[in-house]
């Protein structure tokens, strides 16, 4: 009985203990003006994205919102890049300052771009506000 306990216990402290790598709705930017805004705000380039952003400091998590044009290319290359971004920042947001706000879009025609690419770059990108440097690595 008190094994039993005992090991509910730790399970208990283990899943505590778990980052949590969900990404929920109210961590997306879902309205017209919010957009609107960050349109205004400062401005990251890479080579294959572009990321407005703001610090809000409203917020108690940070925010994203993906933009992908149909010039990029057809609805299965967009819907694959928007689940690339949504991913990469889904790894990344437990490192980052809970007040930004952030619209990532993509420049030009979307090619053969990797996963590990788009990750790396936005990692770079968003570098000045990681709370720490040591962000989850992607393997290969």
């Amino acid at each position: 009985m008190v094994k039993k306990l005992l090991i509910e216990e730790e399970e208990k402290e283990e899943k505590s203990l778990q980052l949590n790598f969900s990404f929920p709705k109210s961590n997306r930017l879902k309205k017209k003006f919010e957009f609107q805004i960050l349109s205004r705000s400062n401005r990251l380039t890479g080579r294959y994205i572009v990321v407005n952003y703001r610090l809000n400091p409203q917020l108690s998590h940070s925010k994203l919102g993906i933009t992908v044009s149909k010039k990029s290319g057809s609805s299965v290359k967009r819907n694959y890049i928007k689940r690339i971004v949504r991913e990469s920042f889904r790894l990344i947001s437990n490192n980052l300052v809970n007040t930004l706000e952030m619209n990532v879009f993509f420049k030009g025609k979307i090619e053969n771009v990797s996963f590990k690419e788009i990750f790396n770059e936005l990692k770079i990108l968003l570098n000045p506000f990681l709370i720490e440097k040591s962000v989850t690595t992607i393997p290969g």
